[in-house]
């Protein structure tokens, strides 16, 4: 494939500074690649002054490949094309100063917490406390046991990098000297000491190009910032800006819809994507219910791959939390569907959802050691692996007082569940797991890791009570063999199986046919960001790679109800659809319109033989009030 005018123009700019701003599918990597290779053949730069910068493994070996192939011999490439933290932990390597040797060891995400719970443990800490965790004490003694180890963790490698060059000057010159030349891609997703260590770089020669879509910009809760960008034009005001508009991805509506969407932000770089691919299909379905929505979309890939022959890995389901996802996972076994969780665990396999699970089995089976093993920690109770040895060995008397009193409490705690079990049956056992065992408290701490997990256990609750209710006879033991046969025959290779995923883990994947759920106020956009325009226009941005990810089907859904947050909850559309250009003013159900083939349940209602057929263009309804 040619390099179009456009393109072009920005692989042979002349040398200076530049932004290039590349819409979703505009063949951002392809450009990127072409410029180094244009500036080492044609003498620009010296090869071995040239660094490239960007966010990933992944990334960092496809730029690599496609430079040494319009290059020629590896010899030839530039000196570095890689990732922030491997550029950082080379230099560190060669300059890395007292305490620290050049050998120190790199500890990842995995280390650190190990290190971080010995320390809270030395202090009596709750490891999942994260005020108390953030402390300075803990913080102190952190950076100290990482010292005397001679290791550093992945933040340390920018800092420290930052650090030589802002308290060496000589240093600092030498590393300038030896650098021509900068690129960063993703640039978006840069972070305040990261753009410090690039514009560090490039104040003496000048010389940097950044590439990225401010229109992309979602990773604000790992540190990313979208004002980089404009403390790069302030910091480079002779800077070129380039646009890289047309995509080559997506049908022409569909990207005529992003581009609908994402004009509604204030903060970025004005462009309006185009596409000269023929339009594809789009389709806005509203639902009654999350159940509804999951069996509407089975069965649209079901029919696809039956009676068109497509294939499953043509079809992506993406959402705003990976909790959504339990009523996928059952209709698609349920048309026996094979699909992947993209990026995280199935819903039975998340940790805390086998950890409650496991409350479950030890109401059942008292003598399952591997339940009790993992139960009796959850939440924490300051039962250490010795404790628990001791424990599963009937050595209540050797425990120590902290752990005997994390024993009796779970003692108490699965007391409770057995009389509510034993006195009021499995539906009201579901709905009161997570306030009884004591998990609710655990992970309301704002940050959105924990949200995802509440709402999966808030998701847990409703499966149980739904599966109480579709079955009259119901019993614990026969939910947990329910979900033990889930499990067991659970399956999708990654040949031919659709992809669940959330937005987060889709960016730069791209599909055939994508299916957007949960287009709910309160949903997407999450309701807490209504209170910023910041994280409003993050949201925004959100659904806009949501949408970039099709090539040629997009399907959009919300839902009339919605269990959410431990509630079922009246649902308003998204305000997104409306700046997308569609037509949804909500409306109140027909009742007409059930059938007998599906039961619904509302407010605990049993609308047992109807099923709501709804309209594709809802009527309004001044009734319809947000929860």
């Amino acid at each position: 494939m040619k390099l179009t005018e456009v393109q072009r123009s920005i692989v042979e700019a002349p040398l200076g500074p530049a932004i290039v701003t590349a819409g979703a599918g505009s063949g951002k990597t392809r450009v990127l690649t072409h410029r180094i290779a244009h500036l080492v053949n044609e003498g620009l730069v010296p090869r071995d002054a040239v660094l490239a910068l960007t966010f990933t493994n992944k990334a960092a070996g496809e730029m690599k490949n496609r430079v040494e192939d319009m290059i020629g011999l590896p010899r030839y490439l530039p000196s570095f094309i890689g990732t922030f933290h491997a550029w950082c932990a080379r230099m560190l390597r060669k300059y890395i100063k007292e305490p620290f040797t050049k050998n120190f060891t790199i500890y990842d995400t995995n280390d650190s917490k190990k290190v971080i719970n010995e320390i809270c443990k030395s202090l009596d800490i709750n490891p999942k406390d994260d005020e108390a965790v953030n402390s300075p004490e803990v913080q102190e003694e952190y950076k100290t046991r990482l010292e005397q180890n001679n290791a550093l963790d992945f933040d340390d490698l920018l800092e420290k990098m930052l650090a030589l060059l802002q308290g060496d000057s000589e240093l600092c010159r030498q590393i300038q000297d030896s650098i021509r030349y900068v690129l960063v891609d993703e640039f978006q997703d840069t972070n305040e000491i990261q753009y410090k260590i690039v514009r560090i770089l490039a104040e003496k020669h000048k010389n940097i190009m950044v590439v990225g879509d401010e229109d992309q910009c979602i990773y604000t809760w790992r540190g990313a910032t979208i004002e980089n960008l404009n403390a790069f034009r302030r910091d480079f005001p002779d800077a070129k800006i380039y646009k890289l508009e047309e995509n080559f991805r997506s049908s022409k509506n569909i990207v005529n819809i992003a581009n609908k969407l994402v004009a509604e932000n204030y903060n970025r770089i004005d462009k309006v994507l185009f596409s000269h691919l023929p339009d594809g299909k789009i389709e806005i379905k509203q639902c009654y219910d999350e159940r509804e929505e999951a069996r509407h979309i089975a069965m649209t890939i079901a029919t696809a791959h039956h009676r068109d022959r497509a294939s499953y890995r043509d079809f992506a389901v993406l959402m705003r939390l990976n909790a959504t996802s339990r009523s996928l996972e059952e209709q698609f076994r349920a048309f026996n569907i094979p699909h992947i969780i993209w990026g995280g665990f199935k819903f039975y396999e998340r940790a805390e959802i086998k950890s409650v699970i496991n409350y479950l089995r030890v109401l059942i089976n008292p003598f399952d050691q591997v339940a009790v093993a993992d139960a009796l920690n959850f939440p924490k109770r300051g039962i250490g692996d010795v404790s628990v040895k001791k424990i599963l060995a009937g050595d209540i008397e050797g425990l120590s007082a902290k752990a005997k009193q994390g024993y009796d409490n779970y003692l108490y705690v699965l007391n409770n569940l057995r009389e509510i079990h034993d006195n009021f049956g499995l539906h009201d056992l579901a709905a009161s797991l997570i306030s009884t065992i004591g998990i609710d408290q655990t992970y309301k701490t704002g940050k959105e890791e924990d949200l995802n997990r509440l709402e999966n256990l808030y998701q847990l609750e409703q499966a149980i009570k739904s599966f109480a209710e579709s079955n009259p006879t119901a019993t614990l033991s026969g939910y947990l063999q329910s979900v033990s046969l889930v499990q067991d025959t659970d399956s999708g290779n990654k040949d031919d199986s659709v992809i669940i995923s959330t937005v987060h883990s889709a960016k730069g994947l791209e599909f055939k046919n994508v299916f957007v759920i949960g287009l709910e106020d309160g949903l997407f956009p999450l309701h807490r960001a209504k209170q910023s325009s910041s994280e409003m226009e993050e949201e925004r941005r959100l659904l806009y790679v949501a949408l970039t990810r099709a090539r040629r089907g997009l399907y959009l859904s919300y839902c009339m109800s919605r269990f959410y947050q431990g509630d079922r909850r009246y649902s308003r559309p998204s305000q997104f659809l409306e700046e997308c250009g569609f037509d949804t003013e909500p409306a109140k159900p027909r009742w007409q319109d059930f059938d007998n083939d599906y039961t619904p349940q509302c407010g605990g209602v049993n609308f047992a033989k109807l099923h709501y057929k709804p309209q594709v263009k809802p009527r309004h309804s001044d009734e319809w009030l947000d929860d």
